[in-house]
């Protein structure tokens, strides 16, 4: 058993014994000189104490100061009794305190809310400390203060205003930016979580010898949750008029099983679709609901159920646009394509223009959303440096030779954005094979797995390259493709190997045919639906130019805030960033000079909707799985928890019975004192 001392510096104070040991040895009793007249009166006085009983008494006397010294000196040094080799820090070493306060924590226990537990706790842990006690105080909720070190009533008042935030941290983030503080010395971190199964991951912690941890499980009551885990469009593309299929995914965390529960379609916050759905406990069900939109620009709208008591993941908010023209310009040599001009000319959504190759107009090509190469006989080199440019912006570019070509120039073209080129033509007849329905220009063209009685077209003139195609979009019988898009980047360049020419006829009057309209279709206009809080917003670029910054908008929640921009080099698209500054969601609306250009959905991510949780024992086999050693469990109900801590971190206290033993020998140097003087004046007066 070990005896350590809290302040060992007053341990000093055991000197003060030298004062009665010199007082003892100094101060001599002085014999008073009595002459006697008579040997009688000399009788009487042998009765007296002797110089051996005095000494006795002195000698206990002493003992009894000497030891009230050093207990009282104890005392005050506040002695204890390590409870295990693992024991605390020093209670002068820095105290980190993280309080989760995600989603989760909405949950209720025995106790009451998880947060509210948690922050009771909290209370008490620094009621375990002397008022010197510095803290820091860490949540989930983005703060420069985290690291700012605070006295009690600073940490207390900091905890009293931790409130529930849409924002979660790993357990090995927090482990890792308590270490950034603690540097070089000892460091104690004490978490309070419910420890969701999704963000304790113990097994990323590195162990570090100065840091004990001490792991506070608040576990909540089991608790069913169903959330809206995704939604997403059957069609990647959204026009006007069109019947757009909304597929929703709904999870069940629980143990419990919905029958027939209500889900709720909002368009511009009027309701468009009611339906129900059933789902088994730990499972997931597809649900798809169906309407239309009659106007253009941007759509916003939300899916909603009702369940408690988790209610951040009941409702999940989506917005795209839909453009009002797509504008395409062929550029050809003699004449254009009828087949591609009558494919555009019945749909006004498409706005189709003409350019010959003799007098292309490259000022105006950026306006345009995506351009064809109409049987070009060779591809001027200027023209290639505005398409590259074209397609990193985000646009589409499709190229179609004709039966002749330069092909040293289509060579020239490809090598701007692939390795292939073309060798030569060849004229045998052959047949279309392979085709890559799952592509998204093959969308809404066929019945869902009605594709495989279709009759393939054939083909009787074609480019071969080398290396060849294999495994293109669209591929002939001999594995040579006969559509591929070449591009890397944001946007899409198509490239066909075939002429468009009656040689072709078949593949001209063929279904697949139609896949050149979906190519336009699926011009990149930010497809993403929305996205979740805290992470960045994607984006492209507003079409009109201002010195002024972009402003994130939402008027009913009265927030405006001028985001952080980064510019994606040769891309006409942007991110930005929030830093943590939007906390609800909802849709939002991007506006530049007073102006909105674009409406975006935010969302809460769906990582808290897992009602999992490690137990203590869990955490504790974790814990010793990756071996860290320096760590401690707290089960106690908030009021024990201060008392444990203070058994935890300063062992067993000793102060208090040092104390009753320094009083316990002064009270019996009293005592002696007192006794000896009685027995004194009785034996002279006997």
């Amino acid at each position: 058993m070990n005896l350590n001392f809290t302040y060992p510096q007053v341990l000093f104070g055991l000197f003060l014994i030298l004062i009665p040991i010199i007082i003892h040895l100094f101060t001599f009793r002085k014999y008073q000189h009595i002459f006697f007249h008579s040997i009688f009166l000399l009788k009487e006085t042998q009765k007296e104490d002797t110089k051996t009983r005095r000494n006795l008494k002195e000698i206990l006397i002493l003992l009894s100061r000497i030891f009230a010294i050093i207990f009282l000196v104890f005392a005050f040094a506040q002695p204890y009794i390590p409870v295990s080799e693992t024991r605390a820090i020093s209670n002068n070493s820095p105290i980190s305190l993280y309080i989760d306060n995600s989603f989760s924590s909405q949950n209720e226990t025995q106790e009451g809310n998880v947060l509210e537990v948690a922050k009771s706790k909290a209370y008490h842990i620094i009621e375990a400390y002397p008022p010197s006690q510095q803290f820091y105080i860490v949540s989930n909720t983005p703060d420069p203060r985290n690291n700012i070190a605070l006295n009690k009533a600073r940490a207390i008042e900091k905890i009293t205003e931790i409130e529930t935030t849409p924002f979660s941290e790993p357990l090995s983030n927090i482990y890792a930016r308590t270490q950034i503080r603690s540097s070089s010395e000892a460091h104690t971190l004490y978490l309070l979580s419910d420890f969701q199964t999704y963000s304790s991951d113990i097994e990323n912690i590195t162990g570090d010898s100065l840091i004990h941890v001490s792991y506070i499980p608040i576990i909540p009551q089991k608790t069913n949750n169903i959330s809206i885990d995704s939604v997403w469009f059957a069609s990647p593309y959204r026009i006007k008029n069109q019947t757009e299929t909304l597929h929703i995914r709904i999870r069940n965390t629980g143990t419990d099983s919905y029958t027939q529960h209500p889900i709720e379609l909002y368009i511009f916050d009027t309701l468009r679709s009611v339906s129900s759905f059933t789902i088994e406990p730990e499972s997931t069900q597809e649900i798809v609901l169906e309407y239309s939109i009659p106007q253009t620009g941007s759509i916003s709208g939300k899916v909603s159920i009702n369940d408690y008591p988790i209610l951040y993941d009941n409702t999940y908010f989506f917005s795209y646009t839909v453009k009002t023209t797509n504008t395409v310009v062929s550029i050809y040599d003699n004449t254009p394509t009828p087949h591609i001009s009558n494919l555009f000319s019945y749909d006004s959504q498409i706005q189709q223009s003409f350019m010959k190759s003799s007098e292309i107009n490259y000022a105006d090509l950026s306006q345009y959303d995506a351009i064809i190469l109409d049987g070009l006989y060779e591809i001027p080199s200027g023209l290639t440096q505005h398409i590259a440019k074209h397609i990193q912006s985000g646009k589409t570019a499709i190229v179609i030779p004709p039966e002749l070509c330069n092909i040293a120039s289509y060579n020239e073209y490809l090598s701007a954005f692939t390795f292939q080129r073309f060798e030569d033509k060849d004229t045998s007849q052959t047949q279309i094979q392979n085709i890559d329905f799952s592509h998204s220009i093959f969308a809404n063209l066929f019945e869902k797995n009605n594709t495989e009685n279709i009759r393939y077209p054939q083909i009787s003139s074609y480019y071969r390259t080398q290396p060849a195609l294999r495994n293109g979009i669209i591929s002939l019988h001999n594995q040579h493709a006969v559509l591929q898009n070449i591009s890397n980047s944001d946007g899409a360049c198509y490239l066909f190997t075939i002429p468009f020419s009656t040689r072709n006829k078949d593949f001209l009057t063929h279904p697949i045919f139609m896949s050149l309209y979906n190519m336009i279709q699926l011009i990149k206009n930010n497809n993403t639906i929305q996205t979740s809080i805290g992470e960045p917003l994607i984006t492209n670029k507003p079409t009109r130019q201002s010195d002024k910054p972009i402003h994130l908008v939402n008027t009913e929640k009265n927030i405006d805030f001028i985001p952080q921009i980064r510019q994606f080099s040769k891309l006409n698209t942007i991110a930005l960033y929030t830093f943590n500054s939007i906390t609800e969601s909802g849709i939002y609306s991007l506006s530049l000079a007073d102006s909105i250009f674009k409406d975006v959905a935010m969302n809460y991510a769906r990582d808290e909707s897992n009602m999992n949780f490690l137990s203590a024992e869990t955490i504790s086999e974790r814990a010793g799985e990756q071996g860290l050693q320096n760590f401690s469990i707290y089960s106690e109900t908030s009021t024990h928890i201060t008392q444990s801590i203070k058994k935890q971190t300063s062992g067993i206290q000793l102060w208090r019975y040092a104390l009753i033993l320094s009083l316990v020998f002064i009270c019996i140097e009293i005592m002696l004192i007192r006794l000896w003087h009685r027995l004194s004046r009785n034996r002279m007066t006997t």
